[in-house]
Order: structure tokens, then C-alpha cells, then sequence
């Protein structure tokens, strides 16, 4: 088991203060050695059942309040390193492409993070990285487990939960709706009991634009009224958006904001972390730096669409912007005293999918490519991208990344990853 990090206060074992602070290695861990202090504010450093061989370490001296990121299941460590940890907060699915860029930018904040992740659509790469990386001084924890076992984190230092884990493919919820309707409800439910149970005052749902299915008209306000979606994966966020507002209706000194996303590309390319699902590339994104890099070709899917040329138009945002709203948003939310909001994040400008793709050979230097055109997917609208003012004006959040740099961003990526081995 290795310590990353240059900014590590005291050693494994040493002792040090360690706070209200709750490790715990549960189902999927297996055989686990618990490295922390032993001062009595330790509260528990707790080992669960089944696989590998895995290490708790616990490193650093006055760790205050956790940040808990929570992913899913299928184990390897659990690392704490740092100095200091700020306050906690939770998130769901904290191994994947959004939620690693807000681990990142969490620890950065210096906030303590917590992982937990079941890894079914993505791997420890970012998270590595990202510990390996010398940019930050705060504690980093991973936990592989599902949401179930959100319970297994002491809940008195967390003062927020954001909800990332779900899958999230529109083609692969039309190919197969009862695994989307499984996941994607379920962990909700018990993210929230959680949250219920033990007065956990903020939480932020990581929702999506296809709440809206076909919009009336576009540029899309929150006040659009929310439509069966023509795919199961916008159906669930349909159906989690409800059980939120049921929830809070009964439970309003929480904290709660739905954040409808659009489309986010790019990556950090100075750690490096980014897109790297492992269930297969659905994503437009991945699709079309597999097809750069000559590892496959690539197919716009439909150009019969009602737009100007035919193709599907999106609002392309990215992913760093989007890891900075949600924590200017949690940073607004914790000095209320009971809230519900919707908001949407997006940039407020719509981009056809055909001149995506040019201005991405445009800016890469990528010639002689060849587009093929294949049938529409189920599932898939005309056009849709935010009215991003909500947001702006009570938050204050705005995107700053033009296109341009997202799609320079997303390509150094890619050929990062397939450097590593990756994407073949």
C-alpha cells in the first residue's frame, strides 16, 4: 500500500488526533489491516467481509470534519492523507468521470474527500492520479462498496451528501431499462435515508437535462414542464426528482438542490483525469477520440433531425466548470436553513453535433478523417440547451471554458490514456 502526497502531517500509526473520524472496509474488502492513531477520538476503523488484501491507512493529525465521497463495489485500499480535513460531505459515485474532477477540486478547497465506489463503469485511474498528484494537502479516502452501505460512515462530522451514483447512458437504459431503473432509483433511496436518519443538512442530486424529453423551446428555463422522457436513464431522473421533492415535503430543515446537467467534455489534462467508462464508449466524447486516434471509427448517429444541418443539437459544457458549480453550490447552500432548487448547468449555447466534430478536427490538427452517418438512436431529441441564468443570478455560478479549450482538453486525454495501455 503506498501514501501519496507531499503534504502529509504525521505518520501511519503515529497516533495523532484524529477527530470524529470513521474508516470502515466493508462487504468486498476482505482481509484488511487497519493502519490509524489510536487516540481516543478514533471512532471506529471498522473491516467488513470478503476480498483481497486491502489496507485502511489513516495518515495526518487534526482531522475535523470529513468530505465523504461515496461510489460503489469490488475493493482494493482505503487511503487518508493530509493534513487537515475541512468539513464532510458525501458523494455517491466519486470514481467517475464528473465526480473525480470534484474529488479533485474538493481536496484542492481543502476538503477532506471520501470515496466509495463500485467501480461498475469506470476504474481506480483517476482516483490514482489524483493521489498521486502534488496539488493538494488534504485527506483523500476510497472505499469500494456500493450505496447501501453508505450507513457505515459515522455521520456526525458530514455536512453534506452530493449524489453522483448512477448510470447514465441514454442508449444503453433503451437496450436495458430494468438495470437503470434499478440502480439509479434504489441508490437514491438510500442515499436519503441516510440523509433522514441522521440529519445530514445538504444534499445535491446530480440530475440531467433530459428531465425536459422534447423541450417546447429552446434555450430551455427550469419552469419547462417536466415530460415522460423518451428514454428509461431520463425516466429515472424523472422519478428520483419526484422522490426528492416527496422527501423534502416531509423533512424541510434539509438543504436540497437538483442540478439538471447538460453535456460535459474535457478533462484535466495537469493531473491527468477524464472520461474512462470500462462498460464500453457510448459517449459521443469517447467515441470520437477513439475514432481520432484510429482505434475505431465514428458514426453521427442520425442526420435527419429539425436543426440547421441535421444533427442533434447540445449544450456542450465543461467538466472542470461543471466540478466548480457544484461546489460553489454546496458552499451556498450549507448557510441556509431549509431549501429546495432546481437549477440547470449548462452554458446557454447549443452546438450541432456535426460542427462539434469539425471545430474538434479544427482544433487538434486532425486531418482525412472520414464521418459516417448511421441511423438515429432510440431515445435521442432534436435539440436542447439551458437557459443558464437561474443560476447565475442566485448562485452566481457562470462557465468559463469555451469549447475549444474542452475539446483540446478531451483529446490530450484520450491520448493520455492510450499511452497508458488504456482504451485498445
Amino acid at each position: 500500500m503506498t501514501v501519496f502526497g507531499s503534504k502529509v502531517a504525521g505518520g501511519v500509526g503515529n497516533g495523532g488526533k484524529t477527530g470524529a473520524l470513521v474508516v470502515v472496509v466493508g462487504v468486498g474488502v476482505g482481509d484488511a489491516e487497519v493502519l490509524a492513531g489510536v487516540g481516543e477520538e478514533l471512532v471506529a476503523a471498522g473491516v467488513g467481509e470478503v476480498v483481497g488484501e486491502a489496507e485502511v491507512v489513516v495518515v495526518g493529525e487534526d482531522v475535523g470534519e470529513a468530505v465523504v465521497v461515496v461510489v460503489g463495489e469490488d475493493v482494493g485500499e482505503v487511503v487518508v492523507v493530509g493534513e487537515v480535513v475541512g468539513e464532510a460531505v458525501v458523494l455517491e459515485g466519486g470514481a467517475g468521470y464528473i465526480r473525480s474532477h470534484v474529488v479533485y477540486d474538493l481536496l484542492c478547497r481543502d476538503y477532506g474527500v471520501i470515496v466509495v465506489d463500485n467501480l461498475s463503469n469506470s476504474d481506480g485511474l483517476n482516483l490514482d492520479n489524483i493521489a498521486k498528484s502534488n496539488y493538494w494537502g488534504s485527506a483523500l479516502y476510497n472505499y469500494y462498496g456500493d450505496c447501501g452501505e453508505i450507513e457505515r460512515f459515522d455521520p456526525r462530522d458530514v455536512v453534506g451528501v452530493i449524489h453522483f451514483a448512477a448510470y447514465k447512458s441514454v442508449g444503453e437504459s433503451v437496450r436495458n431499462p430494468l438495470k437503470y431503473y434499478s440502480n439509479n432509483i434504489n441508490s437514491l433511496l438510500n442515499v436519503l435515508e441516510y440523509v433522514g436518519r441522521y440529519k445530514i443538512p445538504n444534499l445535491i442530486f446530480s440530475s440531467s437535462c433530459t428531465v425536459y424529453g422534447e423541450p417546447f423551446s429552446v434555450p430551455v428555463t427550469e419552469n419547462e414542464p417536466i415530460k415522460s422522457s423518451p428514454s428509461p436513464y431520463g425516466q429515472t431522473k424523472i422519478i428520483c426528482e419526484r422522490i426528492i421533492q416527496d422527501f423534502y415535503a416531509k423533512n424541510r430543515w434539509v438543504n436540497i438542490l437538483s442540478l439538471r446537467y447538460f453535456n460535459p467534455i474535457g478533462g484535466y489534462s495537469n493531473i491527468p483525469i477524464g472520461e474512462n467508462p470500462t462498460g464500453g464508449y457510448e459517449s459521443l466524447m469517447s467515441r470520437l477520440n477513439r475514432w481520432a486516434l484510429g482505434l475505431d471509427n465514428f458514426i453521427i448517429y442520425g442526420d435527419d433531425y429539425d436543426t440547421s444541418d441535421g444533427t442533434a443539437i447540445r449544450d456542450y459544457l465543461d467538466v472542470g466548470d461543471l466540478s466548480r458549480c457544484h461546489i460553489e453550490c454546496l458552499e451556498n447552500i450549507m448557510q441556509k436553513g431549509g431549501s429546495y432548487s432546481v437549477y440547470n448547468v449548462g452554458t446557454g449555447h447549443g452546438t450541432s453535433v456535426k460542427s462539434l466534430v469539425n471545430k474538434y478536427l479544427e482544433v487538434n490538427g486532425i486531418k482525412n478523417k472520414i464521418v459516417e452517418v448511421g441511423e438515429r438512436r432510440g431515445g435521442d431529441i432534436d435539440a436542447i440547451y439551458a437557459d443558464a441564468s437561474k443560476i447565475a443570478n442566485e448562485i452566481g455560478f457562470r462557465c468559463r471554458v469555451n469549447l475549444e479549450d474542452s475539446l483540446r482538453a478531451s483529446y490530450e486525454w484520450h491520448k493520455y490514456l492510450v499511452s497508458k495501455g488504456y482504451m485498445a
